[in-house]
């Protein structure tokens, strides 16, 4: 169980892991503030890291003053990715995660190292 406003949470790689990211901000975070739009950034992050990556993924969230703060770490598989939003059509399956950090982000960024990919956003 998550208690506090400042965790870091190892979830499973399963179908579910989504879900679980989102039940653990919702029991860590108050209403308001934010925690929506983490909780979806949260989604697409962990979805993302699901789908294209390998090996364990973990989630940080953290709050410093008024902005939340949330990385998702995970193994890919080539050390050279490129993460950018994708332009998508209304009619496309997939696609959209990138572009949804993008517009409910304060700030999003990426680094790997190692063929270690950190996904990291700001809410405010």
């Amino acid at each position: 169980m998550v208690t506090e406003l400042n965790f870091t949470l190892e979830i499973a790689r399963i179908p579910e892991c989504a879900r679980l990211a989102r039940a653990a901000i919702l029991e860590a975070l108050p209403e308001g503030a934010g925690r929506d739009s983490l909780e979806a950034i949260a989604s697409e992050l962990v979805t993302n890291a699901f789908v294209h990556g390998t090996g364990p993924i973990t989630m940080t969230v953290e709050r410093q003053g008024n902005a939340l703060h949330i990385a998702v770490t995970n193994h890919v598989p080539d050390s050279g990715i490129s993460l950018t939003p994708m332009n998508v059509t209304s009619d496309s399956d997939h696609g959209r995660g990138l572009a949804l950090v993008e517009l409910m982000a304060e700030a999003w960024e990426y680094s790997v190292i190692d063929s270690i990919l950190t996904v990291r956003a700001t809410v405010t």
